[in-house]
Formats: structure tokens, C-alpha cells, sequence
């Protein structure tokens, strides 16, 4: 997996389409920095997908967990 670039909050303003369209043609990541720290992320949608879909199964998992500690 390729590392995020890292850009200022006003360079990614300004290159806001070049972004988008990096993102969702080539999978490129940004890291969006202010004052040096960063403060946000530009991801394809994929990504939050797979992202979504992680947290689902760790919550079945957790629930599932909770669920035998009780009936056990």
C-alpha cells in the first residue's frame, strides 16, 4: 500500500480537483497537515469502505463475546 502524501490544508484547497480525481482514478491517499500537524485525511471511497467494513466485524465480534459471557 502506497504511504499518503503529505500536503498543507491550503495546497489541498487549491488542488482540490487534481485530488479527487488522483484519489478516485488511482487510489492515492492525502494527508491534509495545518501549521505542520496533521488534521485530516483524502481517501478514495474504497477505502472508507473497507474501513466501515472492519468496524462491523469487530463489533459483531465484541457483541458476540459480550452475548457467551452472558450465557455462560
Amino acid at each position: 500500500m502506497e504511504k499518503a502524501k503529505v500536503m498543507s490544508f491550503v495546497e489541498f484547497r487549491q488542488n482540490l480537483s487534481e485530488c479527487v480525481n488522483l484519489a478516485k482514478y488511482k487510489g492515492e491517499r492525502f494527508l491534509i497537515t495545518r501549521n505542520g500537524k496533521a488534521v485530516g485525511a483524502f481517501a478514495p471511497v474504497e477505502d472508507l469502505e473497507k474501513i466501515n467494513a472492519f468496524n462491523n466485524v469487530i463489533a459483531d465480534t465484541a457483541t458476540d463475546e459480550i452475548s457467551s459471557e452472558f450465557e455462560s
